[in-house]
């Protein structure tokens, strides 16, 4: 019984091994995703989203998602007034933070925040992109993987920030 439980200590060894060599891989991967995303968009600062398991359902499976992802020009110490979901709370009326819906969409409720965009600094296509990617039901195991459940995400040119988050 003991070469048993020893061959799957090993096994488990194994797989803690190869999460861990994928994990380096993925962020790897992820971080060059972003690299490129940097370079299309001057405009933009920061991106932000949550990532979570809920903990009801309303009977239903509980399964971890990622939820909407915020796009800003906000850094350095605005970002304390940046929610966990990516709204800006602050004063000052030159900043702004919304998701991709938004850039997109020409309802007259976005004409304030297209008001502050300049045109040339901001590539449509790569933030569509890059937030389906983040959301993709394909890269839920991957994003959890990455950066674990319970959190909140927030990509600027100097990396990933990763705070726990409390969703309730």
């Amino acid at each position: 019984m003991n070469d048993i439980k020893a061959k799957f200590e090993e096994l488990l060894e194994k797989q803690r091994a190869l999460r861990s060599e994928f994990q380096v891989a993925a962020q790897a991967m992820f971080k060059e995703t972003f690299k490129e995303f940097w370079e299309l968009n001057p405009a933009i600062k920061t991106v932000r989203w949550v990532q979570y398991t809920p903990y009801f359902n309303d009977g239903e499976p509980c399964v971890f998602g990622v939820g909407d992802v915020y796009f800003s020009n906000i850094e350095g110490e605005e970002l304390e007034n940046l929610s966990h979901y990516g709204e800006y709370e602050g004063e000052d009326e030159t900043l702004w933070s919304e998701s991709s819906y938004a850039f997109g969409n020409g309802h007259a409720y976005y004409k304030e925040f297209h008001n502050k965009l300049v045109p040339g600094t901001y590539d449509m296509n790569s933030i569509k992109e890059l937030s389906t990617l983040i959301q993709s039901g394909d890269m839920e195991e991957i994003m959890e993987t990455m950066f674990e459940d319970h959190v909140c995400v927030t990509a600027t040119r100097e990396g990933f920030d990763v705070t726990e988050y409390d969703h309730d």
